[in-house]
């Protein structure tokens, strides 16, 4: 009997039992190959009359491949016409005027706060009242910091004081401020996409490359006026004035702005496509890479919550208020998602001609070098012995997607997995490089620590656990499509 696709189009099973593609045997029963996944139905009709109402390039985009909507480019090519660069730049200019709205008030509210820390302190230093207004100028953070530590700004900071000169060199790495920008991109690629006709989901990707290429402009633009300058008058005529700068990069700035973007955005359009549509076709990789960067997303919110737990249940970490507390369960979950993918954490610190390494993974555990016994016990007691299970979460999201794949297949299931594996090893080894958090400075004889993850490492590890858990859920469902199909045809 012939199934009627949701595509409009008759199939028929084979009557071999052979897949066509690797040659393994199946039953006639089944539907896809157990082997590769590969389907083993073919197309014996056209598409039907009722189903062709709309243009050919209207079909096309079910299958992912072309698309002539307005802002929706048809290809790669088509990322750099001028209608689509012009829609891009009224979309990222929107995105970056609601993050200037946003860091503003942010940045009000905490400058507000440590003023009042800082005026409640000389108060009782000296045992009376001042005026608030005092210290009204008084601004530890601008908005325009807020924005680009945001998307993990390093900070270059120099100096000139009582004939000695200083600097230090910070990279950001801090979760807590990524989720500022992470909101606005995720809204921002759900409403530029919730108008486009269809599932498909590469012309949504090719969209939000256009987007994330001139957003990337505007924020790194905006790092060359992000420093701050201070000259002070030496005021005793004998040691000379004192000159503090901090400045952004401009390049790391623009690559960690693009990263950033694509990754958000892509999140922001998988919510976009209706929940009653079908994933789309997956021609060229497009629900592969877009689905790596998604759950690339809500792994990384997920992990938010689980370190919130993690906090909660150890009182002795536990911060004791509610701004250092969202600061520690940002950071932890963001580490949390790399260790999950089997990672190893890794701390470096160097200064007085000695230096001390740590690290700890999931299945190494903690390790010190020089070896330190105490040292390697309290990194075991931090982590505890439970994070293995934080394993779990990324393969059931692989798991998950193994079936989103299998409904949106167009070709070699296996090719479609390995390329949504290796976006998705791409995709957080480019998270981890841009958030590893360092500090170089030549204060007090020179200093240097850095906190973070092997990228390296992360795209391997990733990678491989991503396939793993995909090619597993592909062939669950496989089966049980199977099954399914076995059973109704026996009523």
């Amino acid at each position: 009997m012939p199934l009627t696709s949701s595509y409009g189009a008759q199939v028929t099973r084979s009557e071999s039992k052979f897949c066509r593609n690797c040659s393994e045997q199946n039953s006639t029963e089944a539907v896809y190959c157990t082997g590769c996944g590969h389907s083993l139905e073919k197309i014996s009709a056209a598409h039907k009359e009722s189903g062709l109402h709309q243009t050919a390039a209207a079909s096309d985009n079910s299958h992912g491949s072309t698309y002539s909507q307005e802002g929706a480019p048809a290809s790669f090519q088509d990322i750099f016409q001028k209608d689509n660069l012009l829609h891009a730049a009224k979309w990222s200019g929107v995105a970056v005027a609601a993050l200037f709205i946003l860091t503003f008030i942010i940045s009000s509210a905490f400058n507000r706060f440590i003023q009042g820390l800082i005026m409640d302190e000389i108060s009782n230093e000296i045992g009376m009242s001042l005026s608030p207004d005092i210290l009204q100028n008084l601004k530890l953070i601008t908005a325009s910091d807020l924005l680009l530590l945001g998307h993990m700004s390093g900070v270059s900071y120099g100096g000139d004081i009582a004939f000695a000169s200083f600097y230090a060199t910070t990279s950001s790495g801090l979760f807590l401020f990524l989720i500022i920008p992470a909101i606005v991109l995720i809204l921002a690629g759900y409403l530029m996409n919730r108008n486009q006709q269809g599932s498909a989901m590469l012309p949504r990707l090719y969209k939000n490359i256009s987007f994330a290429l001139i957003y990337a402009v505007m924020i790194a633009f905006i790092s060359l006026f992000g420093g701050a300058s201070i000259n002070v008058p030496d005021p005793s005529g004998f040691i000379g004035n004192i000159t503090i700068t901090a400045s952004y990069g401009f390049f790391s700035t623009l690559i960690n702005a693009l990263i950033i973007s694509l990754i958000f955005t892509t999140a922001g359009a998988v919510l976009s496509v209706p929940r009653s549509a079908s994933p789309g076709r997956n021609t060229n990789y497009g629900v592969s890479l877009s689905r790596a960067a998604a759950n690339t997303a809500a792994g990384l919110a997920i992990m938010f919550f689980a370190a919130l737990i993690f906090i909660s249940a150890h009182d002795e970490i536990k911060p004791s208020n509610t701004g250092e507390r969202t600061l520690a369960v940002s950071q932890i979950g963001g580490y949390f998602w790399s260790l999950s993918q089997l990672s190893s954490i890794s701390f470096d610190a160097q200064m007085d001609y000695e230096q001390v390494s740590a690290g700890y993974s999931v299945l190494g555990g903690a390790k010190t070098t020089p070896y330190d016994p105490y040292f390697e016990e309290d990194i075991k007691e931090f982590f505890g012995g439970f994070l293995w299970l934080l394993i779990l979460i990324p393969l059931a999201i692989h798991f998950w997607t193994g079936g989103v794949l299998l409904k949106a297949g167009t070709g070699n299931l296996l090719y479609e997995i390995g390329a949504y594996a290796i976006a998705f090893g791409i995709v957080n080894a480019a998270i981890v490089s841009i958030s590893r958090f360092s500090i170089t400075t030549n204060i007090s004889d020179g200093f240097t620590m850095s906190l973070g993850f092997s990228t390296f490492a992360v795209l391997l590890f990733s990678s491989v656990l991503a396939f793993i858990g995909t090619y597993a859920g592909a062939m669950f469902f496989t089966s049980r499509a199977n099954s399914n199909t076995a059973s109704q045809q026996a009523a």
